[in-house]
């Protein structure tokens, strides 16, 4: 027995065909066989499983990316709508200004038959202008003739005038004469208007100011101001120019000397001036103005005892 299971060992180890009959006889070839077909099966569905994960896990993905696309696309469908929203606006905007423009070139079709009315009137007057350019054409021609006449005429006249300038000449040397002679009468008619102003000072001043006097002296204050009337009491001081005519000149030297008089003049005591004159050489409104300007007074001499202060 033994030996027979000994036989059979060695014939299952080293006989590969007795190996496979006692297989299939015993049903083991046909479970192999089974065996295989399901290991081969089990490995297909093995690799089915993961092609579907994978298939699966591409699925996700593409999945996520399409929500993301139509997230982007709703997105994108938003800013759409406002486009479109813009677009009416823009649209409707079009539209008035469209209407406003048809409404403009009815206007302007208005203007441009009132242009095309008005150029027809120009026109028009147009033939007139030149129509009337003929005319003073004409009156030119008969303008240019009278103008030869009036240059004949011209002509005599320088003729004429060279003859006077000779007469002219004279007469300047006449004039020279009478004026010098005018310079020397108008010193003098000064100077007595003065001595007439000094001789009843005295009496307006008395009555003005109640200061006595016999007469006004004159002042003359170191060689740098020198004034034509001086009255000089406890508490004034009265300083008078007198002028048979006056200027605003005349005002304005007054009082650059009275500045001097001034720096040197005693203390305590209220200095007057005054200018005495009888002629306005300016429009009075300026002489007061000027005068009220600077302080001075202006008394104006009619004749005699008679005087007026004009800028009270």
């Amino acid at each position: 027995m033994s030996n027979l299971k000994d036989e059979l060992l060695r014939l299952l180890r080293e006989n590969e065909s007795f190996r496979m009959e006692v297989l299939r006889m015993l049903g083991i070839m046909d479970v192999n066989v089974a065996l295989s077909q399901l290991t081969d099966s089990v490995n297909k569905l093995t690799k089915s499983i993961e092609d579907l994960r994978e298939e699966v896990r591409k699925l996700w993905e593409e999945n996520h990316r399409i929500w993301e696309e139509i997230s982007k696309l709703r997105e994108e469908n938003r800013k759409i709508w406002e486009e479109i929203q813009k677009m009416r606006e823009d649209i409707r905007e079009l539209r008035e200004e469209n209407q406003k423009m048809w409404e403009e070139m009815g206007k302007l079709r208005e203007e441009n038959q009132k242009i095309w009315e008005e150029i027809r009137r120009l026109r028009e007057e147009n033939q007139k202008i030149w129509e009337e350019i003929r005319k003073l054409r004409e009156e030119v021609n008969k303008l240019w003739e009278e103008n030869h006449k009036i240059w004949e005429e011209i002509r005599k006249i320088w003729e004429e005038i060279h003859g006077l300038r000779k007469s002219h000449e004279d007469l300047i040397r006449i004039v020279k004469g009478v004026l010098k002679d005018l310079g020397g009468l108008s010193r003098t008619v000064g100077k007595l208007v003065e001595q007439d102003i000094r001789h009843y000072l005295p009496a307006w001043i008395r009555e003005t100011y109640g200061i006595t006097v016999d007469r006004v002296r004159r002042l003359k204050v170191n060689n740098i101001a020198e004034f034509d009337g001086y009255v000089e009491t406890e508490d004034k001081i009265l300083l008078m120019e007198i002028k048979t005519t006056l200027r605003t000149r005349d005002i304005k030297d007054m009082t650059e000397k009275i500045e001097k008089y001034r720096a040197q003049a005693p203390s305590g005591k209220t200095i007057i001036p005054m200018i005495i004159y009888t002629i306005e050489g300016e429009g009075p409104e300026k002489l007061i103005n000027t005068a009220k300007l600077h302080g001075i007074m202006l008394i104006k001499h009619y004749g005699e005892y008679e005087f007026e202060l004009i800028n009270q």
